[in-house]
């Protein structure tokens, strides 16, 4: 592992950005999403993904100069369309968009579709509590990487259902409560990142190409590609039917696109939701009832082999506190960055 220092890995992946065409700002907004992902531990989503975006930066894929344009716009509804920007970008401009909605109407509604890949999604539902409310998101992609529950090849993609709650958990170190989580076993990066770290796959996250059971991250990703499989094991169908919601929500209601449809490019949909705690009663008479909920979960008695019950929110403020001494980078995914930085012809200074 190579450690970088957290506001040097900013550096460093906003230059990277910027030498393949981006212009500053939206790189350096996408810079800050990818290392605040690593910061919290959530490394599937961190600088992991900057070759990926370089490369459909030099694709035409990514527009880096493209504005978010809201093209349904209601009191407490609206519908976003990226412009085929960086993915990060849209979603930060969605949630500003559904605060702004929630605190005249109470609750709101913001849609988007025509977005590349939009990194860690629990990013924008937390962005949404930082101001005060409750955020909801769910996300799905055109793509094809999850088997259906029952079934061995890929028909739907890697769905996410995040939320974040404006309470703090006694451990949250002053982070909202955060719940972000993908609808298969594992998430695409993590099977990305343990082929990085020569690792395999957990037991029941994936098949091969014939359907076999494989924790071998090459048999997955083939060619020909095998499958992820829905979060649950023997109960899959839950995470098959939370995955289904999310492509029902944020791929067909938003206009995005599902899964598997024919000639769709590659796109993230996502459905953000904003709820004013005011608009529910008293902000801090619901503040109590949190805090007291997340007391009494910590007064459980630990299962052997774990320190402490934790809630949702209280794993990422703890990986933030160790990865400020620095965040590490595991060879691989170091190698392939000197590599893209060397194709766009940008200098590092490390």
């Amino acid at each position: 592992m190579t450690l970088i220092p957290e506001e040097k890995l900013r550096q460093i992946t906003a230059a990277i950005l910027m030498a393949a065409g981006a212009p500053e700002q939206p790189a350096r907004a996408v810079a800050d999403s990818l290392v605040q992902a690593n910061l919290l531990g959530y490394d599937t989503h961190g600088v992991l993904r900057l070759p990926q975006y370089v490369r459909q930066l030099r694709q035409g894929k990514i527009r880096p100069d493209a504005s978010p344009e809201v093209v349904v716009d209601l009191p407490a509804l609206a519908v976003v369309d990226g412009g085929w920007g960086f993915g990060q970008v849209i979603g930060r401009y969605a949630a500003d968009l559904a605060i702004e909605k929630a605190r005249s109407s109470g609750v709101a509604a913001v849609a988007m579709r025509a977005s590349n890949h939009m990194g860690r999604i629990g990013e924008y539902p937390e962005r949404i509590a930082r101001a005060g409310l409750v955020g909801l998101a769910f996300c799905n992609s055109t793509g094809e990487l999850i088997a259906p529950f029952g079934g061995v090849r890929p028909r739907m993609s890697v769905e996410v259902v995040a939320a974040a709650a404006p309470w703090s958990p006694p451990e949250g170190d002053g982070r909202p409560f955060l719940l972000d989580m993908a609808c298969s076993v594992i998430p695409e990066g993590r099977a990305r990142l343990y082929r990085n770290r020569g690792l395999p796959l957990p037991e029941g996250a994936a098949l091969d190409a014939e359907g076999n059971p494989t924790t071998d991250p090459a048999a997955f990703y083939g060619p020909p590609v095998g499958a992820l499989l829905p979060l649950g094991g023997p109960a899959g169908h839950k995470g098959y039917g939370l995955g289904l919601l999310c492509e029902l929500l944020a791929g067909s209601l938003s206009g995005s696109g599902c899964s598997g449809e024919p000639d769709a490019p590659w796109a993230n949909g996502l459905l953000l939701l904003a709820l004013s705690v005011e608009a529910f009663g008293s902000a801090e008479a619901a503040a109590q009832r949190a805090e007291s909920l997340f007391a009494r979960l910590k007064t459980c008695p630990p299962a052997s082999g774990t320190e402490t019950v934790l809630v949702p929110g209280e794993p990422e403020a703890r990986t933030a506190q160790r990865r400020r001494e620095g965040i590490p980078v595991d060879e691989e995914t170091f190698r392939q960055i000197m590599a893209t930085a060397e194709e766009v012809s940008c200098p590092l200074n490390l």
